[in-house]
């Protein structure tokens, strides 16, 4: 298949790109300079402070962050003709009109995996388009999906999450990629 890669931040997509050039010969992988919104056009992106060595909290919307880059903005129903299997989203609060703008995406993707917490505006969406969520954690020999809500002992990373339609598959010990 094809793995679209969306990115805004600039110097995360120059390092997007390098990374993508090293897999090409593995895989089909598009890469797409353009925040994911429920708009196409031009936003401004609100990029962290430069201390705190995180591009990865760059956001569309209000944040903690002195600097601001105009960046394009894109529908996902827009900018992907195929229909994705799975979803990953990572977009600093933007989710919900992530999801605005790629009902389609949505509507037949089969997983979603997003940051954060259980439950929230972006989980409670992803219930209401027909998704159960699972909370992703890993045992000491592979990953694990459990209750949203359970108590997970976690070190640095955040939360993630796996919205799934079809949590037959997801409580299985099965590899998720089937």
């Amino acid at each position: 298949g094809t793995v679209h890669a969306l990115e805004p931040q600039p110097s995360t997509f120059g390092l997007l790109r390098v990374n993508a050039n090293r897999w090409r010969r593995h895989a089909g992988i598009v890469l797409h300079e353009a925040a994911v919104s429920d708009h196409a056009g031009f936003g401004d992106l609100v990029l962290p402070d430069p201390s705190r060595r995180n591009d990865s909290l760059s956001s569309l919307v209000e944040s903690h962050g002195d600097a601001v880059v105009q960046v394009r903005t894109v529908r996902l129903d827009d900018e992907i003709e195929d229909q994705p299997k799975v979803i990953k989203m990572d977009v600093e609060g933007s989710e919900s009109a992530e999801i605005a703008g790629g009902e389609r995406c949505f509507a037949g993707a089969r997983d979603i995996v997003v940051e954060g917490d259980y439950p929230s505006p972006v989980t409670v969406e992803l219930e209401r388009l027909g998704f159960t969520i699972f909370q992703l954690t890993r045992s000491l020999a592979k990953p694990m999906l459990v209750s949203p809500s359970a108590p997970v002992r976690r070190r640095y990373e955040p939360p993630s999450l796996v919205a799934t339609r079809d949590p037959s598959r997801a409580s299985t010990t099965r590899n998720l990629s089937t």
